[in-house]
Formats: C-alpha cells, sequence, structure tokens
C-alpha cells in the first residue's frame, strides 16, 4: 500500500506546475486590481510598496517552482526567441515585464504620477500573462482546459488582488463584499460547469490521473469549500488577513483540480475506453 501512493504521488509530474500556476496568477491578480480599481475609483491613491513586493514575492517564487518542470531549466532563456508566437513564451515574457515593474516600484525613487504609471503598466503586462497562461492549456483533446472552463485564472487571480489592496487600503470587509461578490459568483459558476466537464469527460476520454479521478467528489468539495464558502466567511468574521490565506488556498486546491482531474481525449484514449468496454461485457 505504500510503495502503491508513493508510485502516485510520484507520478504526479505538475506538482512544480500546481506551485507556478498558484502564485503567479494570485500576483498577476495583484498587479491587475489596482489599475482596475483606481479607473473605477475605489483606490484613488498607489498601494503601499508591500503590494509591489507581494507581486515579486508570488511571480518570483512561481518561476523558481516551474523550473523543477523542466528538463534543462539552464535552456529556459531560450524560450524568450518565441515570444509572440508561442503562448508560453509569451507567458514568460509578461511575467518578466509583470516583475521588472514591481521591482522598480519597490527600489526606485518615484514622483506619484512616475508610481502610477509603472503601476499601469505592471497592470497590463499582468493582464498579457494571465490571457497568455489560458492559451498554453487550450489544447485540443483536452475537454477540461478549453472553453468557459479555461477561464478559471481570471476571476481566481481578481479575487486575490482586489482582496489584497482593500485589505491594504484598510477598508472593512464588510465594504468590500458586494464588490467581490460578482467575481465570486463568476468563479462558482466557472467551477460548477468544470465539474460537469470533467464528469462527462471522464466517459469517454482517458484520465491523466486515475487515482485523483477516482476521488475527485473529494478534491471537487474541497476547491469548493475554501473558495465559495470558506473565504467569504473569512473575510467577513475573522479579517481580511484570514481570507486572503484561505483564497490562497483554494487557488492552490483549484490548480491541483486543473492538472491532476484533466481528462485526455484522442486516438489513445478511445482505444483504451473500447478495451475497458470490451472486459467489462467479458465478466458479464
Amino acid at each position: 500500500m505504500k510503495k502503491a501512493l508513493e508510485f502516485r504521488l510520484h507520478s504526479f509530474h505538475e506538482a512544480p506546475l500546481v506551485v507556478f500556476s498558484a502564485a503567479a496568477l494570485s500576483g498577476a491578480g495583484v498587479a491587475i486590481a489596482w489599475p482596475l480599481a483606481s479607473v473605477m475609483g475605489f483606490c484613488p491613491s498607489p498601494p503601499d510598496p508591500g503590494a509591489a513586493t507581494l507581486i515579486l514575492i508570488l511571480l518570483g517564487g512561481g518561476i523558481l517552482a516551474s523550473m523543477m518542470h523542466l528538463g534543462r531549466p539552464a535552456r529556459a532563456a531560450l524560450a524568450l526567441r518565441r515570444a509572440g508566437r508561442s503562448p508560453l513564451s509569451t507567458e514568460v515574457v509578461f511575467a518578466g515585464l509583470t516583475a521588472s515593474a514591481a521591482l522598480s516600484l519597490r527600489v526606485l525613487p518615484l514622483g506619484a504620477s512616475s508610481v502610477r504609471a509603472l503601476w499601469f503598466l505592471a497592470g497590463a503586462a499582468g493582464a498579457g500573462f494571465l490571457i497568455s497562461l489560458i492559451r498554453v492549456y487550450w489544447l485540443p483533446g483536452q475537454p477540461t482546459w478549453r472553453g468557459i472552463p479555461g477561464l478559471s485564472p481570471i476571476p481566481l487571480s481578481l479575487l486575490f488582488g482586489f482582496t489584497t489592496h482593500f485589505l491594504a487600503a484598510g477598508l472593512p470587509p464588510a465594504a468590500a463584499i458586494p464588490g467581490l461578490a460578482i467575481l465570486l459568483f463568476a468563479d462558482t459558476a466557472v467551477w460548477v460547469i468544470r465539474c460537469v466537464r470533467v464528469e462527462q469527460g471522464r466517459k469517454t476520454g482517458m484520465a491523466a490521473q486515475p487515482f485523483v479521478m477516482a476521488r475527485r467528489g473529494w478534491v471537487m468539495s474541497v476547491r469548493f469549500a475554501l473558495t465559495t464558502l470558506l473565504y467569504p466567511a473569512a473575510l467577513l468574521y475573522c479579517g481580511g488577513a484570514w481570507g486572503l490565506a484561505v483564497l490562497g488556498a483554494g487557488i492552490l486546491a483549484d490548480r491541483f483540480a486543473f492538472y491532476a482531474l484533466a481528462v485526455r481525449h484522442g486516438s489513445e484514449a478511445e482505444v483504451a475506453r473500447i478495451e475497458a468496454i470490451l472486459v467489462s461485457i467479458s465478466h458479464s
């Protein structure tokens, strides 16, 4: 039993990508949220430099984690040559631009107008990164990664970003709830559609992680509980910091579900499905 469990854990090669995507989309959300909030009149003054530090920590930590998934980490810089043609290369460029803007905000002595301009640059780069992240996984033969389910990073990223800035601005949690409720509703709708897509896809495709797919109810329930139920409860009754921590855990659970509950469609999956049907017939 122990060896079987170790094998299953070691076979989940996407663990570094879970950490990378969870951290990076959270950092991008912090970069995007302030320009949006500023345009809407919620945050008239630039945020505390600590917000730029958070972007650096999340994006930098995520990029380091993603290096563990590369066969040759030293050659990662070569991917920049295909920026604009490859979604993955474009993602790397936008991540670097977002981190560079955040670093400038943190270390350079800037005037108010320069700070605002750099925040808008960071927000634009963060949005580019988020779109590129979605495009990387917009693959044929992956029904749980395309369409509406593939858009899940957007509401999660914005939820994390707005919560961070509302917390930094000292707004009471109750004042932030109405605005965050729209994003939370969108996130819940996307998650329900993704769960339906997983249920449909597993009947005709091949599960990337059969061990996790067999326990998909637990994975789906944990993700739903953290993001949809516990996050707003923590925000209202325990304070913004607790709400942000629970949301971060929910984002990590979402990214784990993204990779672990993936379903492949293709000739290999169709052969496996037919073999399973033949086996069930022979045993009946």
